[in-house]
């Protein structure tokens, strides 16, 4: 078996806006106090009462804020945002999804690092993104109310979430997008940005296919749908599922062995079948998952 003969199709990367895309509503706009969207003029119908913040440290101390008064009714902050508890299973039924096809999944957004990082660790959805882009510290100004924060003591928990400077190194998302691109050796079929915002649509479409979430609203079952077809790496599949005799979703040693000696004994002993084995398999659990056998096949 040769990977470099199985045919590489499907998206490889998929970076996702946060604002109005992976949240129902503009998070960091409801937060800063912005009463008007300046991309429609119309009135924000997401009210969050006073005191506003515009900093990292005092958003994510708003949003705790938030989730135990306001909000606690509806199961917190991060969970109102993101259009209730059955949305949020949707949204973490797509990233799984998504990972699962072997496809790398990263936040870039206009808003701050911190609340962002702190809203997707919440509901238990950061641990699908390899890195979350963003603005961090003071880059909106800072108000009475986050001066008092950043004056006291920071939580451990605040300070892992923070925005590092790596997070905030990037000008705009098309940029970014073709720097990640490059730096994977992904091709212009391999990488989507998902967002709501016309202008950065027609700015990334230059350079990555693109998913527009029209209705600035949270990414919908549609959309949802829309990307796994783009995921599905169809070949690897068929591939996969030949190797994995008993359909348990692995391949052990024995099921590898067997069909590579099957294909061609002499050019697979024992002692390579094994040295591919442990190549393939990642995390060391004795088993190749379907995720390491794409990893495995793209890195060929």
């Amino acid at each position: 078996m040769c990977a470099k003969t199985v045919a590489k199709k499907g998206v490889r990367l998929v970076v996702f806006d946060f604002d109005n895309t992976l949240s129902t509503v503009h998070v960091f706009k409801s937060l800063a106090g912005c009463n008007v969207d300046p991309l429609t003029g119309k009135a924000v119908e997401f009210f969050v009462p006073s005191p506003h913040a515009l900093t990292e440290e005092g958003q994510m101390r708003r949003i705790a804020e938030l989730s135990e008064s306001e909000f606690k009714a509806q199961g917190g902050f991060a969970q109102t945002v993101f259009g209730g508890s059955a949305r949020v299973e949707d949204v973490r039924a797509l990233l799984c999804g998504l990972r699962e096809e072997g496809t790398e999944l990263v936040v870039c957004t206009k808003g701050l690092v911190g609340p962002v990082s702190k809203i997707l660790d919440s509901l238990e959805l950061l641990s699908y993104f390899s890195q979350v882009y963003g603005n961090i510290g003071c880059k909106y100004g800072a108000n009475p109310y986050d001066l008092e924060t950043m004056a006291a003591e920071a939580a451990e928990e605040t300070l892992k979430l923070v925005g590092s400077d790596e997070q905030g190194d990037w000008t705009s998302k098309a940029e970014l997008i073709s720097k990640l691109m490059r730096s994977k050796g992904l091709s212009r079929d391999q990488c989507v940005l998902v967002e709501d915002d016309p202008k950065e649509i027609r700015r990334a479409a230059r350079v990555c296919r693109t998913i527009h979430v029209t209705e600035a609203a949270g990414v919908t079952k549609e959309h949802a749908s829309a990307l796994l077809r783009m995921a599905e790496k169809v070949e690897v599949r068929k591939m996969f599922e030949q190797f994995d005799a008993n359909s348990d979703g692995s391949i052990d040693l024995a099921e590898l062995g067997e069909v590579l000696q099957w294909l061609d004994s002499r050019a697979w002993s024992d002692t390579e079948v094994e040295q591919v084995f442990r190549k393939m398999d990642f995390n060391k659990d004795n088993k190749i998952q379907y995720r390491e056998f794409v990893e495995w096949i793209y890195s060929t």
